[in-house]
């Protein structure tokens, strides 16, 4: 498994330890260095072992262990570590307070996500605009509840916005919805607790990723949907540039799709062939397509 931060990135291993290199002016990295020389060689999360899943927000980045434990490290601002505190810089890893039990991890840029063993959803770290789900916009530093989601199989988290996937299929979403990210069909400042996402009923949802302002769905069948910022392309569909797209929209001749992402302004997908589709922004050629600069 693999995650990418801004600037940085994290490579979990089969012997449960974690490779990163990138930037570590925030102690991103886990090897107890903060230095503003970024890293060009794989180095070893300090103190990590059993991990069995990785997820990178902008400066920080979060591990589940084995035993149901969180550890997380780099950048503390907001509480996105989930330590208790709020701020200052941790280069190596620390156990996030009260959980326990948890199966799933998600980073969005400066909050994150936990979904323990009885389907409930757990958010902590910056909630400007209402990324934790809490009914209100006041940043936490432990990992709190979100309100009235039960039977949770699933999680993801975008810049500022998350998502749950109730074990029914149904969707809900929460947070940040400037550009329909949310794809309530609307577009708002923020939405403050979890909300159904209609749209996606029916679809037979199994994955959910969050971009920077866009997200995705992939179904059981393989195909994606995509919605949000569609400034590069990176919905899928419509013209790059045209605004936003405010439902779930199947991504044309996309099929056998088996794993997601999505960047901040790029989409990516693994199809069941073993090769990669990618689509959006393509500045600093992103999508890896051997060309830079357009938008696909």
């Amino acid at each position: 498994m693999v995650a990418a931060g801004n600037g940085f990135s994290l490579a979990l291993k089969t012997d449960g330890t974690v490779a990163s290199g990138g930037d570590q002016g925030s102690g991103q990295l886990g090897n107890n260095v903060v230095n503003a020389v970024a890293q060009r060689n794989a180095q070893t999360v300090t103190n990590l072992s059993n991990a069995r899943k990785v997820a990178a927000g902008e400066f920080h980045a979060v591990a589940l262990r084995a035993d149901g434990s969180v550890v997380a490290w780099g950048s503390n601002a907001d509480g996105k570590l989930g330590i208790g505190a709020i701020g200052g810089l941790f280069p190596t890893p620390q156990t996030a307070a009260g959980l326990t039990n948890v199966t799933a991890i998600a980073a969005g840029l400066d909050h994150a996500l936990a979904l323990r063993g009885d389907g409930t959803v757990w958010a902590w770290g910056q909630n400007d605009v209402c990324q934790l789900g809490q009914n209100d916009t006041t940043s936490r530093g432990t990992a709190t509840q979100v309100s009235g989601l039960t039977n949770v199989t699933a999680i993801a988290a975008g810049g500022a916005h998350s998502f749950a996937l109730r074990s029914d299929g149904a969707v809900f979403a929460w947070g940040f919805n400037a550009n329909g990210q949310l794809g309530l069909g609307s577009v708002t400042t923020a939405v403050c607790l979890p909300a159904r996402v209609t749209a996606l009923d029916g679809r037979g949802v199994v994955e959910l990723a969050g971009g920077g302002f866009h997200s995705l769905a992939r179904t059981s069948l393989g195909a994606v949907l995509g919605w949000g910022s569609n400034s590069g392309g990176q919905t899928g569909s419509g013209t790059p540039g045209s605004g936003n797209v405010l439902a779930p929209t199947v991504v044309s001749g996309l099929l056998g799709v088996s794993a997601l992402a999505a960047g901040d302004t790029h989409s990516v997908a693994l199809r069941n062939d073993g090769t990669i589709r990618t689509w959006g922004n393509n500045s600093s050629g992103r999508l890896g397509n051997g060309t830079s600069g357009v938008s696909e």
